[in-house]
């Protein structure tokens, strides 16, 4: 590589290291040197580097922008990247590797390894350009069509940053974030890359033989006669390399492809596979268990993309969502697969999967959420979109190892389930009257706390809802952005490009805004942020996990926080919990034994009618259908103030709060419910004890 002299780019801000770089490389390399973002800016608009060594501090600051534009541009985001960290420390190679290094070296630098890792890197980058340049469309021509639709569609400002990281398997998943019909987004391809749109295909046109009927039904590809080339493709989605690869191997790469664009329903309805058709038969290739440690990830991945296992992971999760469930277990057995739905907070059994199933159902969801396949060993999370009845469902994936294979879980966030008033959650008069006093004031911090899975988002989105107005400024810093807020600046954390959630407070605040969301106090300086914020005239809204609202002040206080910050700070503390809603149809009158008064802590009967479930057809013979929120309330005055300056505890403080009538306690809340026959007594002792 020393004759072709590769230009390599060193963007360091320290002279030493400046110095050091380009005497270990200025023999073999043409070496660029930058100081800061601006001169490296100035240098790529010079022209493509080879490679560029970059100090990993660059993406700790804030200067994510510049790596974004880096990523995002078709004529460098190609090049190979290697990061420079004064200490490798647990997981930061991997963090580095995820935001887009091609290696990662420690400083001081030693130059043979230095070396090394330039010169296999530069050839890398180069091989891979040649490969890609093979095929005029491939990832670098989507990135450019993400482009073009920036330039003929005004994207809503909340869907800027989904649209340019979306992926080309996404593709027919832009047209929710665009407010665009499917077959409008189809057109749109055909005008950019200059083929024909073909809104109907004549059944008689269709060849047979030319590709695998299978291979058609999966990614939507056709071949039909044609007048101007025969055969003639069909495709909806002309950015998916393997397609492009199997088409041009049909046809030989010297007479060319000859193609045009059709929107997925079209194909489909002639290949009769429409996404979530319940006629579709389901069928598993047989793999055996005890073989699975030997598949290799070519195995896994065509394992993921078989019909079969397409068709039952689509049915499952449009069953799942149908059902307004929150989550899909998939859990290994020894003998076979169990599958459960969480709906309205329980998990219910479904009919269990064959054993031979396994391999085939995890490799698909990790294929549809960007996880690697060939990974069994280690847990991971990712993410992915899907489309069900005209609307978008964000699915979000967690694999776990176990005794028997990997445990798979999706949570399912189905945006049609927009976030309603806070009268719409079914709070008593008494508890959103202190609820609003608490939003009135114009500063300090608000926080809704309960355990995963209690609704604290959902309340947290309501009370933005009840903020929300066109003289004040409110912007959130979320991980991940669960619902989207059309009058809300919404900052989504990226962790890996150093955007965390102390980095993300800290741009927000010099932005002036009125009120601020964040999706979760998980640290210390996180907090610390939040609480200068709200001392200097901010209002903060945000999530904690504890039991209940008094032993909050504990939980903030052992994280490391003064007392006395937190007196002058906190406003109102929340705690939630979510219980079940008795079912309409069949919910039975109940009568109270002596027994179960006194459990319960109540007086002498006063005639208040309490019921029970019983189960229908309606509630699927659960006696529940529908969950409604239960709250707990402490909200501050003076004297509440001084007792956590003083450092009382939680006892104390809920004494304190009840005596003076600034607090409603869960036991409270539930019983309102279980009263007027909301819910039962069963489910008031579940989520108060």
């Amino acid at each position: 590589m020393a004759d072709t002299r590769s230009r390599v780019l060193c963007l360091e801000g320290d002279p030493v290291n400046r110095m050091l770089l380009s005497v270990q490389l200025e023999k073999r390399y043409d070496v660029l040197i930058a100081e800061s973002i601006p001169e490296a800016e100035n240098v790529l608009g010079l022209g493509r580097p080879d490679l560029i060594l970059m100090d990993a501090t660059t993406l700790a600051s804030d200067n994510y922008a510049f790596y974004q534009n880096l990523r995002n541009n078709p004529e460098l985001n190609t090049v190979p990247m290697i990061f420079l960290a004064e200490h490798l420390g647990e997981g930061d190679r991997e963090r580095a590797i995820a935001a887009g290094a091609a290696d990662v070296l420690e400083k001081p630098i030693q130059e043979a390894a230095l070396l090394e890792s330039v010169k296999r890197n530069i050839v890398s980058g180069q091989e891979a350009m040649e490969e890609l340049s093979e095929t005029k469309l491939h990832l670098l021509e989507f990135s450019q069509f993400i482009h073009y639709i920036n330039e003929h569609i005004e994207v809503p400002p909340e869907h800027a940053l989904q649209l340019n990281e979306a992926r080309p398997s996404a593709l027919y998943s832009l047209p929710t974030l665009l407010g665009i019909k499917r077959v409008d987004l189809a057109r749109m391809i055909a005008e950019y890359l200059g083929v024909r749109f073909i809104p109907m295909v004549n059944p008689d046109a269709v060849l047979l033989g030319v590709l695998p009927t299978k291979y058609c039904e999966i990614h939507d590809v056709l071949a039909i006669a044609d007048p101007v080339a025969n055969p003639y493709f069909v495709l909806s989605n002309p950015f998916d390399l393997e397609v492009l690869d199997i088409l041009f191997r049909r046809v030989g790469k010297g007479d060319g492809v000859k193609f045009g664009i059709a929107e997925p329903d079209t194909i489909r309805r002639l290949l009769n596979t429409e996404m979530f058709d319940d006629e579709d038969p389901i069928e598993i290739t047989e793999v055996p268990v005890a073989e699975e440690p030997q598949e290799s990830a070519d195995l896994l991945s065509k394992s993921a993309e078989e019909a079969p296992v397409v068709r039952m992971v689509n049915k499952m999760l449009a069953e799942a969502i149908s059902r307004g469930a929150s989550d899909v277990h998939m859990e290994p057995r020894k003998t076979d697969v169990r599958i459960r739905y969480r709906v309205d907070g329980m998990l219910t059994d479904q009919q269990p999967l064959p054993a031979a199933a396994r391999a085939g159902l995890v490799s698909r969801f990790k294929v549809l959420s960007g996880l690697d396949i060939s990974e069994r060993r280690m847990p991971q999370d990712g993410r992915t979109q899907v489309m069900f009845d005209g609307r978008q469902v964000d699915i979000r994936v967690s694999t776990l190892p176990s005794r028997h294979g990997e445990v798979v879980v999706c949570r399912i966030l189905d945006q049609a389930a927009s976030p309603m008033s806070l009268e719409g959650l079914g709070f008593s008069e008494r508890a959103l009257g202190m609820l609003y006093r608490g939003i009135e004031s114009p500063h300090g911090i608000i926080l809704v706390t309960g355990p995963t899975g209690s609704g604290k988002t959902t309340t947290l989105y309501s009370v933005l809802r009840s903020v929300v107005k066109p003289t004040v400024s409110v912007v959130t810093v979320e991980d991940p952005i669960e619902y989207e807020l059309a009058e809300v600046k919404q900052v989504q954390v990226i962790p890996a490009a150093g955007l965390d959630f102390p980095a993300a407070l800290r741009s927000i605040l010099r932005q002036d805004p009125d009120i601020v969301m964040i999706g979760e106090m998980r640290d210390r300086e996180t907090v610390d942020v939040a609480l200068k914020a709200a001392m200097t005239g901010h209002q903060v809204i945000s999530t904690l996990h504890t039991n209940d609202a008094p032993s909050t002040v504990g939980r903030l206080v052992g994280m490391g926080i003064e007392p006395y910050l937190l007196a002058g700070a906190l406003e109102m503390i929340c705690a939630q919990r979510l219980v079940r809603r008795l079912c309409d149809h069949c919910k039975q009158p109940v009568t109270l034994t002596d027994k179960m008064r006194e459990r319960m802590e109540l007086g002498p009967d006063d005639g208040t009618q309490y019921y029970a479930h019983k189960g229908c057809e309606e509630c699927n013979d659960l006696g529940y259908k529908g969950r409604l929120a239960i709250i707990e309330i402490l909200l501050m005055d003076e004297e509440l103030r001084q007792c956590i300056a003083q450092g009382g505890n939680a006892d104390e403080l809920r004494e304190m709060g009840l005596a003076r009538g600034k607090m409603i306690t869960l036991r409270e809340s539930a019983m309102e419910k279980a009263k007027d026959g909301t819910t039962s007594l069963e489910e008031v002792l579940r989520i108060s004890g």
